[in-house]
């Protein structure tokens, strides 16, 4: 085949006839043509394939050049998220404090919060200003942990048979078996996160020194006698099985410090979470379509359609002036240095986005949409946000309960009058406790989400290309 092909492109075989006529060999083409024609063929298809490769390793390599700044921007996110949760627990701890000794004590009526701050300031050592601090961080870990390894459990126990459903092998949904167990071990996990809880909040409350900085191991044996749960106290004039025993019991369980702060903590937990969820939904996020903030506004203008492809390199013709090799016939011509190196992809653009959840732009006849650029980073500022917004309105909701549970505390020590009844709503303190909340807790929130808006924003400008002009 190959021969056939080699004497073919020489001219006319043995068995053709010869043309007759001298016009006729002017429509034949020489074999110097042939073989000219052949060559822009091979050429033309080698050009092809070096363009397709070189394509696909322009486009591989910028495929992992944007996998690794995600991935940078999303750890540089996540260190300053790290940096953010540090600073904040520090600078707020002092002021929860001097929030929780304020709706305790009755010392504090006639001052003006600011004379509460000064008073602080000047009559506490640092060891006083942030007593408390370590036992609360060791409940936070021991919280967090628990909630890991219970998290890891129920999904063990939804594949189990009797949480399956035989028809559809799939966990039954809406099982009330399946809560009870997760409420369950909750409530019994909290017996020995209450000890951690209990010796945090008499420190803050400046019932216990600032050392030790965490309760005793004797503390976490439940019912002994230096475990803060105690068992409930029984008449002996009644018997064990009555009405009057049941009420006793219960009412003991009732308002017992164990069960009200288990109460309380689970559902300060549940609003948090809520409200953390809903304000992130209403703030513009990545997958929202209002108007971002900070480096949120930054936008990838992206066509609907798929855009053009790159301009192939360009394929040098063979000029048909060019003389053949008088023995071969072939044009002296290397392939590899026809195939020009294929420019280099523009980067897309950022662009601002313009208020509108798909906001389209129509551009020789180019129907667009806007992006959100979606990182750890970009989402810092509105994470944040939330969060903090989220403390705020679940400390202010939850304020009563909180205050409730921290004057039992109070007056279990045996401090009488010096402390607000435990349901004391109304008085002259009170307005001195919403002031510390609003100026001082939110307004540091305000402050510290002011300083980690503007280092987010300064990190993306910095680092990873963001605009200037925010």
């Amino acid at each position: 085949m190959r021969s056939g092909s080699y004497i073919q492109a020489l001219g006319r075989q043995s068995f053709e006839p010869s043309q007759p006529t001298a016009s006729d060999d002017h429509d034949l083409p020489l074999p110097s043509e042939q073989s000219h024609e052949r060559q822009r063929q091979l050429i033309k298809a080698q050009n092809d394939v070096l363009a397709t490769v070189g394509v696909c390793l322009r486009d591989t390599k910028q495929d992992l050049e944007h996998t690794e700044n995600v991935m940078a921007e999303n750890e540089a996110g996540l260190f300053l998220g790290a940096v953010d949760l540090t600073v904040t627990y520090l600078a707020s701890w002092p002021l929860i404090g001097i929030r929780n000794r304020l709706q305790t004590y009755r010392m504090y009526e006639n001052l003006r919060y600011r004379d509460v701050l000064r008073l602080a300031w000047t009559m506490n050592t640092w060891g006083a200003l942030f007593s408390g601090m370590p036992a609360h961080l060791c409940y936070q870990i021991v919280n967090l942990t628990k909630d890991y390894m219970q998290a890891k459990f129920m999904i063990w126990l939804q594949r189990q048979p009797l949480f399956t459903d035989p028809r559809t092998g799939q966990p039954k949904r809406d099982f009330w078996l399946h809560t009870a167990a997760d409420k369950l071990i909750s409530f019994s996990s909290w017996f020995l996160i209450y000890p951690l809880w209990y010796h945090s909040n008499l420190q803050v409350l400046h019932l216990l020194p600032p050392t030790p900085l965490l309760p005793s191991f004797k503390s976490f044996l439940v019912f002994s006698a230096a475990s803060p749960i105690s068992l409930p106290h029984l008449t002996t004039n009644t018997p064990l099985v009555s009405i009057a025993t049941a009420k006793s019991l219960l009412s003991q369980a009732a308002t017992s410090n164990f069960l009200l702060s288990f109460v309380t903590q689970s559902i300060s937990v549940t609003l948090q979470y809520f409200l953390y969820h809903k304000i992130l939904d209403l703030l513009p996020a990545p997958s929202d379509g209002t108007t971002p903030m900070s480096s949120l506004i930054y936008i990838d203008e992206q066509s609907d359609i798929p855009p053009p492809p790159p301009p192939a390199p360009a394929i040098e013709e063979v000029s048909t002036h060019t003389s053949p090799d008088p023995t071969s016939g072939e044009i002296a011509t290397d392939p590899l240095e026809l195939a020009a190196s294929p420019p280099p992809r523009r980067a897309t653009p950022l662009a601002h986005h313009h208020h509108h959840h798909h906001h389209h732009h129509h551009h020789h006849h180019i129907y667009q949409r806007s992006e959100y650029r979606n990182t750890t980073l970009s989402a810092h500022p509105v994470d944040i946000a939330a969060s903090h917004a989220a403390d705020c309105i679940g400390n202010a909701l939850l304020l009563v309960g909180e205050s409730v549970v921290l004057r039992r505390l109070a007056w279990g020590r045996g401090l009488g009058g010096a402390v607000y009844k435990p349901f004391e709503i109304g008085g002259a303190g009170q307005g001195l406790v919403a002031k510390a909340l609003v100026v001082g807790e939110w307004g540091l929130m305000w402050c510290l989400f002011e300083v980690s808006w503007g280092v987010s924003t300064w990190v993306g400008v910095r680092w990873f290309g963001y605009a200037r002009n925010v």
